[in-house]
């Protein structure tokens, strides 16, 4: 959890950001136009990403395997298969996606095409 210092700067950002956007938006009535640097665009982003981290503190690895199952649009089953190489609490959300299929893994209707298919091959 986000607390004492980290907090504070945690704050002070997304302030900064949120009166930064604002003033942005009133000059943009009044036309008058402020360039934006790429320097500017990398501080915002690392800025971001570190309040970010902040805030998810521990459930990051949590996080991590669906955020990035659903950025590459991948299907449940996918993380049924993610093989990580050290065990994290993320091992819980593989485990879901595995107990999600399991009553379909299971159930009579997929052991009868299995056994149908197992005298095929």
């Amino acid at each position: 959890t986000i607390r004492g210092w980290a907090l504070w700067a945690a704050i002070v950002i997304l302030c900064r950001e949120i009166l930064v956007s604002g003033l942005r938006e009133y000059l943009a009535e009044l036309r008058v136009s402020v360039p934006v640097t790429a320097l500017a665009k990398w501080k915002t982003f690392l800025q971001l990403l570190a309040v970010g981290f902040l805030i998810a503190g521990e459930a990051g690895d949590l996080i991590l395997p669906w955020a990035s199952a659903i950025s590459q649009k991948l299907k449940i089953g996918a993380l049924a298969n993610l093989i990580v190489p050290y065990p994290t609490r993320g091992e819980a959300g593989k485990r879901a996606a595995g107990a999600f299929y399991t009553p379909t893994l299971f159930a009579p209707r997929t052991r009868r095409l299995v056994r149908l298919l197992a005298r095929f091959g």
